[in-house]
């Protein structure tokens, strides 16, 4: 025990000072980067995309209200919770996971803490009705700041999920980025289309989940880099 625990103490230094000396202000860098671009794409969508595509794809609604009660936020999260839960029991049964299992594994749990935050801290701060809403009885102004809920739609929790979850595969599957890619765009369009969001909260959606998914991706590989067997799942 005295081992792995002197272990774990000098691989979270080691951990630590290189976060903290090289590499922070580059990670900082990049996430400041894709954040201007993330704002100036949503300030484009609001200025110009989103309400005439969202009445173009509106009478989608319901035609595809089964599909969203089947894929609705609750089941979603239900069946992250299963593959954690069986996930679990497969390690203590067996004494190990592959490695595509860790990383379905890290990548729900990313994917579960981003909806939260997004259910219960972003939405309710930016207040921005959902398609549906807007065109019964539309508020004046776009976001109306700590008046949200959870049928709000900025960010789009959905793109959330499915961006986090992709986001951990990408960092840690980076010659599948390509195919992971198409599926964050199918993802998306799907959720235009469908009437559920607008084009900018589908952008939004992907930086709060990509941000996520790609630092849990990054803070394992730091992890398993720097540990021994000992220390791996």
């Amino acid at each position: 025990m005295g081992t792995v625990s002197g272990r774990r103490d000098r691989s979270f230094r080691l951990f630590a000072i290189k976060w903290f000396s090289m590499g922070l202000w580059k990670i900082f860098l990049l996430w400041g980067a894709g954040l201007l671009a993330a704002v100036i794409l949503v300030f484009v969508c609001i200025r110009f995309f989103d309400y005439p595509v969202a009445s173009f794809f509106l009478g989608n609604v319901g035609r595809v209200e089964d599909i969203g009660r089947a894929l609705s936020g609750p089941v979603v999260v239900a069946t992250q919770m299963i593959i954690i839960l069986s996930l679990a029991i497969a390690r203590v049964i067996r004494g190990s996971l592959p490695d595509l299992a860790k990383a379905v594994l890290l990548a729900c749990c990313a994917s579960l803490s981003a909806y939260s935050a997004n259910e219960f801290v972003l939405k309710l701060l930016f207040g921005r009705q959902n398609p549906s809403e807007y065109f019964l009885t539309p508020m004046t102004g776009v976001f109306h700041f700590f008046h949200g809920g959870q049928s709000s739609s900025f960010p789009s929790s959905h793109m959330v999920v499915a961006s986090a979850f992709v986001g951990v595969l990408m960092r840690l599957y980076p010659r599948m980025i390509v195919p992971f890619a198409m599926v964050l765009f199918v993802t998306g369009a799907v959720l235009v289309i469908g009437g559920w969001h607008f084009l900018g909260d589908v952008v939004g959606g992907a930086f709060v989940g990509g941000t996520a998914g790609l630092l849990a991706g990054e803070l394992w590989s730091e992890h398993v880099r720097g540990s021994g067997p000992a220390l791996r799942i």
